[in-house]
């Protein structure tokens, strides 16, 4: 029963450490290895902060759910938006790099997009929850 009322955080956890695991097999690969090797942050550190992010805002939503589902919505754009801000900088040596970091900011949106599509999700799951 206990972890019923963590459903949502178990389940952004396991979906990045998927996708974690598979962006790090495609970095096996020899043409992409390569690449890898001049990262400003590693994978781990990406990783570890989408989903450490992801769960925060899903626990904060679920807080907010239970008090004002009304406002739950409010709350999710604001916790993006404060995301988007800590991402951005992240991404600003990265930026910075200029050309030579390409595949480096592809990959950072594409984890990026990544993670607001699973909150996303797991958000309307919530909020579709009936009472």
């Amino acid at each position: 029963m206990a972890l019923n009322q963590y459903r949502l955080q178990i389940t952004a956890l396991l979906f990045g450490i998927v996708f974690y695991a598979v962006n790090r097999l495609i970095f096996l690969l020899p043409d992409f290895s390569i690449k890898y090797t001049a990262y400003h942050h590693s994978l781990e550190v990406l990783y570890l902060f989408f989903i450490t992010c992801a769960v925060i805002l899903i626990t904060v939503l679920l807080k907010v759910y239970k008090h004002s589902m009304d406002n739950t919505g409010y709350v999710f754009i604001g916790a993006t938006l404060v995301q988007m801000g800590l991402c951005y900088l992240m991404l600003k040596p990265i930026l910075e790099a200029g050309e030579g970091g390409r595949f480096e900011k592809m990959n950072f949106f594409f984890i990026f997009i990544l993670f607001l599509t699973i909150e996303t999700v797991l958000t309307i799951r919530l909020l579709n929850k009936k009472q």
